[in-house]
């Protein structure tokens, strides 16, 4: 049981759909105490819930019933995860699937928010509400990002503030594990991407949990202080993550706890590695992108990459000293944060990733994967696409026409003029104070490099990110 708003206790479950309707018969009648194993991730599926899940990007289909309706999930060809929310007010009213993201409303006023991937079941609890929200401006974020400020009044302002190191961002809504014990790098090294052992202590690095077919579950951001290994994930992800890697442990010296109730995370525009001046913050961890790791590769090809010199860190604060370790200092909220990111090319899981994603399609191996350690879950897939062959999609940035007011919203369906199918999808969208409108889009390998794109009706120049 998990706390939530207002002092009741939420529990969330997650249940296999396609295990739950073969037993039962019906999408919704999940009788007591039935448990479902899914990755790791254990789901006691209490009370039945009535509610109606909707995917709008990559609708379900069945053999009976609406295709957008929990029926319609007995056809689906790939194994699909929800999560249905219990509430001791209320019961659940409404819920719909946005790529990865299930967002459950209860009467109560509660919105549960989960994700889920192909072989993993991510769960989160009640999203907190940042109290750097009660400073002047702040406008609270929404999906991914609810919980802390979309921005304080001012986007354009915060962004050029932040490109000049003179502001910070809340990120407290994202996921803090510790992993201790003398195994801790050993073993995380054999089931993830990245080269860990004998990672020496404050130095940052980058590793992908991966399904058996190679699809990106995980992006763990990790560093070690000596003693402990400290990792940030995506919001709502690491109750998911913390049971999944517990399940892995069988009878290694390592222990693994989710922390996110006790620390949160700040953004900030620095290079440098933790140092005890940093205090309270415990711990920082770098981001490399788009610097190449040892023993990997780029798939943008050998010209100059615009996040070259790009500065950003992670803290790791405890929660109590947020407000101190923010002090007077300026604040930018996340869509500056999110603009600059989508600037640099850098991919973000559960954003510019589905069901489907592969490392090489978004050119994440240059900081996330080493090519030749030893085995781990989805090494056959970045193998053989590596040697073999090239991925079936392809990472594109995009120039929007800005003429308009509205930009498309993610999700928007990328289109080829001329011909009758989508060729890609937007995956991230914002406006830069320098470029304007811009994106991210995960398009066909085959689409044309010198042709323009129409997202929404909208105009938008592709830029190539990952070769074809």
């Amino acid at each position: 049981m998990q706390d939530g708003v207002g002092g009741d206790d939420v529990h969330i479950v997650a249940v296999d759909l396609r295990r739950a309707i073969d037993e039962k018969g019906e999408a919704g009648g999940f009788g007591g105490g039935k448990d479902h194993r899914h990755s790791g991730v254990g789901a006691d599926v209490g009370q039945r819930a009535r509610t109606r899940l909707v995917d709008a990007q990559a609708p379900l289909r069945g053999d009976r019933g609406d295709r957008n309706d929990l029926d319609g999930a007995v056809g689906r060809r790939e194994e699909i995860s929800a999560a249905i929310g219990r509430h001791r007010a209320g019961e659940v009213v409404e819920g719909h699937i946005d790529a990865h993201l299930v967002t459950v409303d209860l009467e109560c006023g509660v919105r549960v928010v989960a994700t889920y991937a192909r072989s993993v079941t991510e769960i989160s609890a009640p999203v907190q509400r940042s109290p750097l929200l009660e400073r002047a401006g702040a406008v609270a974020g929404d999906g991914i990002d609810a919980g802390v400020a979309a921005h304080y009044g001012d986007p354009m302002r915060e962004q050029r503030r932040l490109v000049a190191g003179e502001a910070v961002v809340d990120l407290s809504h994202r996921g803090v594990v510790r992993l201790s014990g003398p195994d801790r790098l050993s073993w995380l090294h054999s089931i993830s991407t990245a080269q860990l052992t004998n990672l020496p202590p404050l130095t940052s690095t980058e590793t992908l949990i991966l399904s058996p077919k190679g699809r990106i579950e995980h992006d763990l951001h990790l560093v070690d202080d000596g003693e402990h290994l400290w990792v940030t994930v995506e919001p709502g992800t690491a109750p998911a993550l913390t049971a999944w890697l517990n399940s892995m442990k069988f009878m290694l010296r390592v222990e693994i706890v989710d922390v996110s109730e006790t620390y949160a995370v700040v953004g900030e525009p620095v290079v440098h590695e933790w140092t005890t001046e940093d205090a309270p913050a415990v711990m920082a961890w770098v981001d490399q992108w788009p610097r190449l790791g040892e023993d990997s590769v780029s798939y943008s090809g050998t010209g100059a990459h615009p996040a070259e010199g790009r500065a950003w860190r992670e803290v790791i604060v405890p929660r109590e000293e947020l407000l101190a370790y923010v002090g007077e200092r300026a604040l930018s909220g996340t869509w500056a944060a999110e603009a600059e990111r989508v600037a640099a090319w850098r991919p973000r899981l559960g954003v510019d990733t589905d069901h489907k994603s592969i490392a090489h399609e978004l050119d994440w191996l240059r900081t996330a994967v080493h090519l030749h350690k030893g085995c781990y879950r989805g090494q056959e897939t970045i193998a053989r696409v590596h040697n073999l062959g090239r991925p079936p999609r392809r990472l594109v940035f995009l120039h929007l026409d800005g003429s308009g007011h509205a930009l498309p919203e993610p999700g928007a369906s990328i289109e080829v003029p001329g011909q009758p199918r989508p060729v890609g999808q937007l995956t991230s969208v914002a406006r830069h104070y320098v470029d304007g409108p811009i994106g991210l889009a995960v398009i066909k390998r085959n689409t044309p490099t010198d042709i323009d794109l129409s997202v929404g009706g909208i105009s938008a120049a592709q830029t190539v990110v990952v070769e074809p």
